[in-house]
């Protein structure tokens, strides 16, 4: 439950026949299986395959927004995809209930501006991060996070960076995307020569970038207590208990590696 304390909304209502569960669930599921089967990440020979032509139409337009290949966004387009049906899914088996409740419109206003609360969120953190690594001033940080690979190696200023990108950014996929496009290239060549496959390097950057993502002003934290109804004051000291000690994870990640040679 949500425990004790004052709360301030209290949205709860008890509805007189509610959903059955496995209906309830199934748009979730169904995110997760169509996903899959449009994205075929397995590459499977029954799996869908998207068109190879289908952005030929507006090469013409030579628009620098619209991706050079289906690959790019293929992943996007079934999520995309998926997230629709599912939304449509979910509105007819609860059609009665917004009958019988506020109707379709109200749910809808508020789920557009709870998503569109969180795009904002997550894509603000994201586009700070990226006018900060462009600015000359960030340079000597460039510089200094890549002296760290000459002392210590690739691994700890891959480590190093992306968490430092994530903070920066509030976000693990803004940051590790930021972290990559700046110095991906030179841990790469670092890595090789030092006998370190770029499989591994991947993974510890992967780990990194959880690190200390959930700052203060990260877009799903800031999400979560909106959603949940809290404030920082109230929840952020439990959050950081909960998450704080995973900052150390890559660390161990790669004196694990560097004593067994497995990552």
């Amino acid at each position: 439950g949500e425990g004790y304390g004052n709360h301030i909304e209290e949205d709860s209502q008890q509805q007189k026949n509610p959903i059955p569960w496995y209906l309830a669930l199934l748009p979730l599921v169904l995110v997760i299986v169509l996903n899959v089967l449009l994205s075929n990440p397995f590459h499977w020979s029954w799996g869908y395959q998207w068109a190879a032509d289908s952005l030929d139409a507006f090469a013409p337009f030579k628009l620098k927004l619209i991706a050079a290949g289906v690959g790019k966004v293929s992943a996007i387009w079934s999520i995309s995809v998926a997230l629709i049906i599912s939304s449509l899914v979910a509105a007819f088996i609860g059609r009665k209930t917004f009958k019988n409740g506020p109707g379709f419109l109200s749910p809808i206003n508020y789920s557009a501006l709870s998503s569109g609360t969180a795009v904002l969120n997550v894509a603000s953190g994201y586009a700070f991060g990226c006018v900060l690594v462009a600015m000359p001033g960030f340079q000597p940080v460039t510089q200094f996070l890549i002296g760290l690979a000459d002392s210590f190696g690739p691994l700890l200023s891959a480590v190093i960076t992306t968490n430092i990108m994530c903070g920066i950014t509030g976000s693990a996929s803004g940051g590790l995307t930021i972290a990559l496009s700046a110095l991906g290239s030179q841990w790469a060549q670092m890595a090789t020569a030092a006998g370190i496959p770029l499989e591994v390097l991947h993974r510890i950057v992967a780990v990194a970038s959880i690190g200390i993502d959930p700052v203060p002003h990260a877009g799903a934290l800031v999400t979560l207590l909106a959603i949940c109804g809290l404030t920082h004051k109230e929840s952020y000291f439990d959050i950081i208990v909960c998450l704080g000690l995973k900052f150390l994870v890559p660390f161990a990640c790669i004196i694990f590696y560097m004593l067994t040679g497995i990552a």
